[in-house]
């Protein structure tokens, strides 16, 4: 973040970040996969480190998918950012609204409990699946009343046979029905670093 500007015309203010030259996970997804393991260790971190920063101040992202992750690539160094925090609110704000990106949504917002961090947790797993698969959560599913009473029952997209144990294992406690189940945000920063840092013997 390079800091903050004022939007006169909208009487709003904005947060200045780097130029996303690859546009969003979605986009950058479509144009390079498959990734390599170490490639895909460095983007979670990117979303690991935005997260944590919200986390360490008490507040939610709340609205956590591939649209709102964005890909810089500078000098040959690639980098993930987060980006409209327009729905970031303090942990344990009610939430209100179910929309598109109901795949990355916890189960208890969709049953309309207030946001907290172990609700974005859940998303973050949602993006693991993204970025280590290819495919996005129920990606032949509508965004219906069926999808979600499903989600809210279990769930959860297959597993691949090719994803390394320990990712897959990481995925699945980051999707736990209990949220209470679900690793903090420290802990999943210290699970990713280490997988970056030892990426050929862990993945390979």
């Amino acid at each position: 973040c390079y800091g903050i500007t004022h939007i006169p015309e909208r009487q709003q203010y904005g947060i200045v970040l780097p130029l996303a030259s690859e546009g969003d996970l979605r986009k950058y997804m479509r144009n390079y996969f498959p990734l390599g393991w170490k490639l895909r260790l460095r983007i979670l971190q990117g979303i690991i480190n935005g997260l944590k920063g919200i986390h360490d101040l008490n507040f939610v992202h709340a609205n956590l998918h591939p649209g709102n992750v964005v890909i810089n690539v500078d000098m040959g160094e690639t980098k993930a950012y987060l980006i409209d925090f327009g729905m970031s609110r303090r942990s344990g704000a009610s939430s209100q609204e179910v929309d598109k990106n109901m795949p990355f949504m916890a189960p208890e917002i969709i049953k309309g409990q207030g946001y907290t961090k172990a609700g974005d947790i859940y998303s973050f797993s949602m993006l693991m699946y993204k970025i280590s698969s290819g495919n996005s959560p129920f990606k032949h599913r509508s965004s219906d009343v069926h999808l979600a009473l499903d989600i809210c029952n279990g769930l959860r997209p297959p597993l691949d046979r090719e994803t390394p144990k320990c990712y897959a294992d990481l995925m699945s406690r980051c999707w736990d029905t209990d949220s209470l189940k679900r690793p903090t945000i420290k802990e999943l920063k210290k699970y990713i670093d280490s997988w970056y840092n030892n990426e050929r013997s862990t993945f390979s």
